[in-house]
């Protein structure tokens, strides 16, 4: 392992610690950053958007249980390349080839693995893109990833599979294979890795 490593593994470690102070949506974006992910693309999707969404079963969502929810960012393609910085961009919501990281603090409880699951998937269905959820329950954090593809026979619809969760990731004292897996999904490592 090199120095470079080394670093980015302690600046994860130094990210998830930050969630025992401060907002969610904050955090999240500077641990996002911290992994190489960034975007200007943002808007207000709170609580309110989802409960307007005739797609959204606000009881499945376990909404009540929600202290404080945001969108953090859209990413697309351009915010991958280097020459992003030389523009400015606006959240598109049309944009399918691009997804987005939303952050929910949650009420302390004990949630399952479907519970957390089933929220993903209620978050997915309003939204024509793939979203990226990052929960907070009480000292601790998963991460959440939906796969999603187009349906077979009528294009203008998605199907929602697989439920992915980076489950229990301990806010003071997060366990080593956590902050390697998170590593795995650093920006840099996906770069050297898969020639992105």
């Amino acid at each position: 392992m090199n120095l470079d490593e080394v670093k980015l593994k302690q600046d994860i470690k130094h990210s998830i610690h930050n969630f025992a102070d401060g907002d969610i949506v904050q955090n999240t974006r500077k641990m996002l950053n911290v992994l190489g992910y960034d975007s200007t693309r943002s808007i207000d999707l709170g609580i309110d958007y989802f409960i307007e969404s005739n797609k959204f079963n606000s009881e499945k969502a376990r909404i009540d249980d929600w202290l404080n929810a945001n969108m953090v960012f859209q990413i697309t393609s351009e915010e991958l390349t280097s020459q992003s910085s030389l523009f400015t961009f606006n959240f598109e919501k049309d944009l399918f080839q691009s997804f987005l990281f939303y952050a929910i603090e949650l009420k302390p409880n004990h949630y399952t693995r479907t519970d957390l699951a089933r929220i993903t998937r209620e978050i997915n269905k309003p939204l024509p893109m793939p979203v990226i959820v990052l929960f907070k329950n009480d000292n601790s954090l998963t991460l959440a990833v939906i796969e999603r593809r187009r349906h077979k026979r009528e294009r203008s619809k998605d199907v929602l599979e697989k439920v992915t969760l980076i489950r229990n990731i301990d806010i003071h004292e997060p366990h080593r294979a956590h902050i390697e897996i998170l590593f795995d999904l650093s920006l840099p490592y996906l770069i050297k890795k898969y020639k992105i």
